[in-house]
């Protein structure tokens, strides 16, 4: 099993690589410009030969780390990657105190370039492995002018043709002196943030892992409440309805009263099972484990039209549609729920003898576009962007429909985030609402209005 920490090692393995073509492109550019009669102008006697050799080397290790990370991607083991990139930042090194022995390795800044892994090495690493980096790059440039003032190797400067005459050893004590007090320094307080950050890091991982526990659990907690509780509801309001229905006698006025007042909040609280039900379901079921398929919005949207038929019926509300067939790939239930919960608030929140346009039609940007119109109670625009907010009612809302869930929009919500639907939302209080969705589609032909 792939663990994070080897996942997190090959990302850094492969963003070496990545970064160390850019290094090669430029000592390219700098070698060209340099042969190109640069060099002359700003006091370069000789062609620096060594930046062409540096780049080979540099292109030719980098094809080989890449080809290493490419064999052992499908099946990636944290020993094995960590070795190519130690590798890779021994190697790096290595070159680098190449090109500060062939430009100068005192007397010019050319050695702070040590800094430059020394802080990666602190990012991608724990305080001891980026202390092996700091300590590797003080050995290196030590030994650099160790050599340099044995005589084992020729002191050189990039600015003299034929190099420098002589040691200095006083001037290569000081840079040595300053160059590792710096280096150790920057690694000091680098490794400490990095530490700091770390910390918080996994603090917010735990915490963030018990949330998904503590929510997985109410989630839990919640299905098996209202599972227990759809049953004994479903029954209790289909008993009310034989009563309300004489089938157990004629009942009192007073009494009739009483029973179809309690038949009312049964089925709100029927119906505000059935959707924490739908939200549960929505909300924790994987993208992978539903059921996609190609769906045509016209036929969806129809559907939906014929079922909320009756209810715009029993407040006199005309439904008109033009719609196109909008060729898309979804979840059949899912889109569904979607628009018959948007139907269902315009007819809800619409006054009696209201219309309700249903408009789907294709556009230029690969979307099918599907509106909802109303001219109903409206919404406050202040408060457009909280109705998507589970339980979440309006004031106005409330006195106009006092048997709402406060779920409705919440499930449309969900609904569009798994299916990258975009919701725009346009409403005047007191004037109507007007729902447009915009959903990806993969084709659209033809045109059906009522």
């Amino acid at each position: 099993m792939t663990t994070h920490l080897t996942v997190l090692t090959l990302r850094n393995a492969s963003w070496f690589c990545h970064l160390r073509w850019f290094v090669v492109l430029f000592l390219l550019v700098s070698a060209l410009l340099l042969y190109g009669g640069l060099g002359v102008h700003i006091g370069i006697q000789e062609p620096p030969h060594w930046l062409l050799a540096l780049s080979a080397i540099l292109t030719a290790t980098n094809l080989l780390y890449r080809w290493h990370l490419r064999k052992n991607i499908h099946n990636p083991r944290l020993s094995v990657i960590s070795y190519n990139l130690w590798i890779q930042i021994i190697i790096d090194l290595v070159l680098l105190t190449v090109t500060i022995h062939f430009i100068g390795s005192s007397g010019t800044l050319v050695p702070c370039a040590y800094l430059f892994h020394i802080v990666l090495a602190c990012i991608f690493f724990d305080k001891i492995k980026s202390f092996l980096v700091a300590a590797l790059s003080f050995v290196l440039y030590f030994s650099c002018l160790a050599l340099e003032y044995s005589g084992s190797l020729q002191p050189k400067s990039l600015f003299l043709a034929s190099g420098r005459p002589h040691f200095d050893l006083a001037g290569s004590a000081i840079d040595l002196v300053s160059i590792s007090g710096l280096l150790f320094f920057i690694w000091f307080l680098t490794s400490r943030l990095s530490e700091n950050l770390r910390q918080r890091e996994h603090d917010l991982r735990e915490t963030n892992a018990q949330l998904i526990k503590t929510q997985k659990e109410k989630s839990r907690h919640m299905l098996r409440t209202t599972h227990e509780l759809k049953a004994p509801f479903a029954a209790i309001h289909a008993n009310l309805q034989l009563l309300l229905n004489g089938y157990c006698g004629v009942l009192a006025d007073d009494a009739k009263d009483v029973v179809t007042r309690v038949s009312a909040r049964c089925g709100l609280l029927s119906r505000a099972i059935q959707s924490m039900l739908q939200l549960n379901n929505i909300t924790t079921v994987s993208r992978d484990a539903l059921n996609w398929q190609r769906l045509d919005l016209k036929d969806v949207l129809q559907y939906c039209i014929e079922q909320i038929t009756p209810l715009a019926g029993q407040k006199s509300i005309i439904i008109e549609s033009h719609l196109e067939s909008a060729l898309i790939i979804g979840v059949e239930d899912h889109m569904k729920i979607c628009f018959d919960n948007i139907l269902s608030n315009a007819i809800v929140y619409s006054r009696a003898g209201g219309l309700v346009r249903v408009l789907c039609h294709g556009s230029d940007s690969g979307t099918a576009v599907v509106s909802v119109e109303d001219n109903g109670i409206g919404i406050d625009p202040a408060k457009i962007p909280f109705i998507f907010d589970e339980y979440y009612r309006t004031k106005e809302a409330v006195a106009h429909n006092n048997y709402s869930t406060g779920l409705g929009l919440a499930i449309v919500n969900n609904i569009a985030r798994i299916h990258s639907i975009t919701i725009d939302v346009q409403s005047i209080p007191g004037s109507g609402s007007k729902f447009t969705l915009r959903v990806p589609t993969v084709g659209i032909v033809g045109i059906e209005g009522d």
